[in-house]
């Protein structure tokens, strides 16, 4: 994340030999992002789950969902497929699993 969360932060991918931007996706206000495998978790201080692939070419999101209820400040945690957040009173799990066929 790009910015102060009362200013509207961006989501940034940045390319570490440059150090220049290689997107920019304006659309998410603040959260927290967990890179996992290929992919990245991203959840909004909204409670939104956002999955995306983990590319530096563009922002390719895959899924979304809302978890929790606003507001959601606490770090998510991720261990084998599974995602651990909270807001203020709610403590939810995710499985991201893959179920297969």
């Amino acid at each position: 994340y790009h910015g102060r969360q009362e200013y509207g932060p961006d989501l940034r991918c940045i390319d570490f030999a440059t150090g220049k931007p290689t997107w920019t996706e304006k659309r998410f206000g603040g959260g927290s992002v967990l890179v996992a495998g290929d992919y990245l978790l991203l959840l909004a201080e909204s409670g939104k789950l956002t999955l995306a692939r983990a590319i530096p070419q563009k922002f390719a999101p895959l899924a979304s969902a809302s978890i929790l209820a606003p507001t959601v400040r606490a770090y998510p945690a991720f261990a084998n497929g599974r995602l651990y957040a909270r807001n203020g009173d709610t403590l939810v799990c995710v499985d991201l699993r893959n179920p297969g066929p």
